[in-house]
């Protein structure tokens, strides 16, 4: 049996589907399966036990160059992998043109899905569930398959950076994301260390360089990869992270997790695993799903978080 799954994308997607795969490997352990995504999350799933071939094309450009590079390529691989059945989850047009590029014998999208990606299914699944992660599943229960929703699989293959192997213990500050109304104060960040030292505290990710100092604040912000990143969750005492994808990787790891939550749904995108809580803002405005904050305060949801909070929080 082949099997494709399509979740391009995006990060935090991509490790909320993983149990999915994890079960499908369980119940099908002689499958050829198969995962189409986003070339930068390609490298994160490299060496996964339970994938045979990972398809790694760039978001679209809709460029002849692309086409040539990227889907021709594509194409071929599908002609020469008769698939069994694809899977789409992503749920938009791009993915479902995927799917319809695949040429499965039987193809499978969400209910949910959008843009007319369901017209190129061949079945439907209904997906009700609340949380993303829940609705991925309900793909295996419409296949009547048993799982485990806790089954991730992640393993970091590479060495712990050398400025953190003589750390007994550190905490892992994440502070970025895309939504700049999910960004909690960056001066928090500073003094929140303050209240933790001398254990150690390091920051991570990629975005806007904003100042961070101290005797016990290592900073490897745009220093490391998705592999060395997954590596230096892992090793970590506590994650504290804005609703981004490495609060996800965190939590798969099952590493003592704490997501900020303001302007996003927690219950509909909260990290999954079991040592992994939020902090979310009362106001009554939140979560309003917005990119852009028309509060009187700017990001009033965040700031309410206070610093003294998350400490507590880190502490129990």
């Amino acid at each position: 049996m082949k099997i494709l799954l399509i979740k391009p994308s995006s990060l935090g997607d991509v490790i909320q589907t993983l149990p999915l795969l994890c079960n499908l490997r369980r119940h099908y352990p002689e499958a050829q399966i198969d995962w189409l995504l986003f070339s930068p999350y390609g490298e994160l799933l490299e060496g996964h036990p339970d994938i045979d071939h990972i398809l790694s094309i760039r978001k679209p450009q809709f460029s002849w160059l692309q086409v040539k590079e990227d889907l021709l390529p594509l194409r071929q691989w599908f002609r020469e992998n008769s698939y069994d059945l694809s899977i789409d989850l992503q749920g938009l047009l791009r993915s479902g043109i995927l799917t319809w590029l695949a040429g499965a014998k039987r193809k499978i999208g969400l209910a949910s899905a959008r843009e007319g990606a369901s017209f190129f299914y061949d079945e439907s699944v209904p997906d009700q569930a609340t949380h993303a992660a829940a609705r991925y599943l309900q793909v295996l229960d419409y296949l009547k398959i048993p799982y485990d929703p806790l089954l991730f699989r992640l393993e970091p293959s590479v060495e712990l950076p050398e400025v953190l192997r003589s750390c007994s213990s550190y905490v892992v500050f994440h502070p970025y994301t895309r939504w700049k109304t999910k960004l909690w104060p960056w001066r928090n960040y500073q003094k929140l260390a303050q209240k933790l030292a001398p254990e150690p505290c390091v920051l991570i990710g990629n975005g806007p360089w904003f100042p961070c100092e101290g005797g016990n604040i290592i900073d490897l912000r745009e220093q490391l990869d998705l592999k060395k990143s997954l590596k230096v969750l892992k090793e970590s005492r506590l994650v504290l992270s804005t609703d981004s994808g490495p609060a996800h990787l965190a939590a798969a790891l099952g590493v003592k997790t704490v997501s900020l939550f303001g302007a996003t749904d927690s219950e509909k995108t909260a990290p999954v695993g079991l040592n992994s809580q939020i902090l979310r803002s009362e106001l009554s405005c939140s979560p309003c799903l917005k990119r852009v904050c028309f509060h009187s305060i700017p990001m009033a949801c965040m700031k309410e978080i206070s610093i003294l909070k998350v400490f507590n929080q880190i502490n129990e």
